[in-house]
This record gives structure tokens, C-alpha cells and sequence, in this order.
């Protein structure tokens, strides 16, 4: 089983098994702040803390049988929990010592007349843990053990344990989903799907265009800061992107394969990119100490780049191009919308700056 607090609008101990299912509420009175739990897995006790009530309760794993173990001045505003033999293990801050002084407790968990044990002071703690074989039992068997070809309990991705250790359920990594067999993972056809960055973090997601399912269209592209500017490229399954933070313009394949850096010198704030997906290049805006369009293979994009267009710019923003017939569009914020031939010659000025102010 898994145990967690939430606190916010409504407070709450809660229950689910390990794969997310039969979630149930088990405290929701008495409770403003929890912020730390511990079990004891042999007893099959949950203990907790409130830091706003200051108290330390436990229950059992139903919800029953709750009592306070200790409750007052000694145990303000606790950050972590432990549990080891008949003792608790606590961090909580003494304010009467300053907000940075943080003491690790030990508590009789079932003699409540017995006073708390300061051990130490360990400045500025926020987790804790006891080490110990015994805290971590072992079973004869479980079904997440390895079987044939390797997969845990014959899933194809990730093996949960579910209602107990003897019953499991199979999950897929993000980007894939489960088939009807329940254990194998497979990938989406990935025909039609609409696919978005954004920023804190910094993610590029693909999302079914029906909204029908939630599963996730494409792994991820994950660990960037600031993805401004996205496109694609059929052919391949890639996926480009410009991350301004990180001055790059980087790429993945949908199926999560071959992450790499393919721009990274003279890219000062990139903010629109577009393939072409006929001449196999990449065109992108560098709004930037310089204003510049530039254009690269698709392949070896570093050796190959070739500014087009440089000033009589003031902020080159989005671009788009259409390769049939030769010509990329581009947004200037200050001047409007423009066309030129793909090699950046006879540029024509379609909507000005009077009638549209682009801002994306």
C-alpha cells in the first residue's frame, strides 16, 4: 500500500494501492498541516505529523484506532519521521532557538508518559530516514519478480504491486501505452497529434488531438528551460526545438531516441523555427545583438549554417516556410509579416506593422 499527506483547502491522510488504485481517504478531521509519515509495517501503523496542531497520531491502516503519541512544545512544527523498534524519529524546528535550528528527536512510540530525547542539532535538515535491513522485510515470492526475457512480473515496462506483494499491475513509460494483453507496451501510431512546449519546467509534450486518452503521444522531451520554438520533421520523427535559456536548437525523436544538440554557437534569443521538409533545412529567426533569418541542413547543422537575412530587422520573431513553392514566411514584431524566396532574396512586405502587431 501507499500512504501520503495533502493539505491545502481540505487536509488529509490518504490510502491507495501501489498502482494508484482504491484511493481512500483516511483522516480529514483534526488536521490543518501534515507534513510527515511513517509506517510500521509489521504492526501495519501509520503515523503522522501535523505541524500547524503540533501533535504526532497514529492509526491503523484502515483508519482506526487513532490516538495522540505526543503533542505540545516538544514537537513544533516537525519536518520528517522515522520509525525503528519502539521508538519515532523526528526533525522539527525550535523556534524559541531560531527558524535554521532544526533537532532530531527520538520518541517512545508506546510509553506516551516518557519525555522526548533531543539527539542533535542538524542545522538545516528536512528529510530522514532509518537504515536498516529490518525496516525493508523480504517475502519467499512476490509478482514483480523477474521472469522470462528479464521483465519484472512479465510487464513490459514497469511492474506494480497492487492490492498486496502477491498481485501486480503493468504500466508503460511515458509515450506509450498498454496493450490489450495488459503486460505489453506499445507506441502510439503517432498519425495525428498536436504537440506543445512550455517552460518550469521545461517539457515538450505531445497530446491526442480528440482528447480521448491520456496517454502522452511522444516521450517526452524533458530537461530544458525554455522551449520558445518547436517544428517537426515527418520523415525522420524528430522533433526540433529552440531552447532560449540554453541558446541551442536541439532534437528528439518522437519515440524518445537520439536527443542531441545541432545548433549551440551565435544563437542569442531564437524565437521561431521551421523544416523544410523538401530541401531537408532548417530555418530560424535570432532575435538577438544581431537580427538575423539563418538556414542549415537538417544533417550536420553546425557545418552547414548560412545567415540569409541580416538587418532591417527589429524583432524577427516566428517563421514558417512552404517549400512547394519556395518561399518562407516571417514576423517581424515591429514591421508586420513578409515573404521572401527561400534563398532570403526579393522580400515582400504583406500586412505592416499598422495593420498587425504580432505578439506570440
Amino acid at each position: 500500500m501507499l500512504f501520503f499527506t495533502d493539505y491545502g483547502n481540505v487536509a488529509t491522510v490518504e490510502r491507495c494501492n501501489m498502482d494508484g488504485t482504491n484511493r481512500t481517504r483516511l483522516v480529514d478531521y483534526k488536521i490543518e498541516q501534515p507534513t510527515a509519515v511513517a509506517l510500521d509495517v509489521v504492526k501495519k501503523l501509520v503515523y503522522w505529523t501535523d505541524a500547524y496542531l503540533d501533535y504526532i497520531d497514529v492509526m491503523d491502516y484502515n483508519g482506526r484506532n487513532r490516538h495522540t503519541i505526543i503533542h505540545g512544545s516538544q514537537v513544533t512544527y516537525i519536518y520528517s519521521l522515522a520509525v525503528f523498534e519502539d521508538y519515532l524519529y523526528a526533525t522539527h524546528s525550535d523556534s524559541s532557538k531560531g527558524s535554521s535550528s532544526v533537532e532530531l528527536l527520538q520518541i517512545h512510540r508506546f510509553n506516551m508518559t516518557a519525555e522526548s530525547r533531543t539527539m542533535a542539532s542538524l542545522g538545516n535538515t528536512r528529510e530522514l530516514r532509518v537504515y536498516h535491513k529490518l525496516t525493508q522485510p523480504k517475502v519467499r515470492s512476490h509478482a514483480c519478480e523477474i521472469v522470462l526475457f528479464g521483465k519484472p512480473g512479465g510487464c513490459s515496462h514497469i511492474c506494480l504491486l497492487s492490492g498486496s506483494y502477491k498481485s501486480r499491475s503493468c504500466r508503460c513509460r511515458t509515450g506509450y501505452s498498454l496493450d490489450s494483453d495488459a503486460q505489453s507496451c506499445k507506441k502510439p501510431k503517432n498519425d495525428l497529434f498536436l504537440f506543445y512546449g512550455k517552460g518550469r519546467p521545461g517539457v515538450i509534450r505531445g497530446l491526442d488531438m480528440n482528447i480521448k486518452s491520456s496517454d502522452e503521444h511522444i516521450v517526452p522531451i524533458e530537461d530544458l528551460v525554455n522551449p520558445r520554438a518547436i517544428d517537426y520533421y515527418a520523415e525522420s520523427g524528430h522533433i526540433y526545438f529552440a531552447d532560449t535559456t540554453s541558446f541551442l536548437i536541439g532534437r528528439q525523436q518522437i519515440d524518445g531516441n537520439s536527443r542531441e544538440t545541432i545548433l549551440k554557437d551565435e544563437l542569442d534569443n531564437v524565437e521561431g523555427i521551421s523544416v523544410d521538409w523538401i530541401g531537408n533545412n532548417l530555418y530560424w529567426t535570432n532575435d538577438g545583438y544581431r537580427k538575423t533569418i539563418s538556414v542549415a541542413r537538417l544533417e550536420r547543422a553546425s557545418r552547414t549554417r548560412k545567415t540569409l537575412l541580416e538587418g532591417n530587422m527589429s524583432h524577427p520573431r516566428a517563421i514558417v516556410v512552404d517549400p512547394l513553392n519556395s518561399q518562407p514566411s516571417i514576423i517581424d514584431e515591429n514591421r508586420g509579416a513578409t515573404w521572401h524566396h527561400s534563398n532570403g532574396a526579393n522580400p515582400l512586405g504583406i500586412v505592416t506593422r499598422k495593420q498587425i502587431m504580432s505578439n506570440r
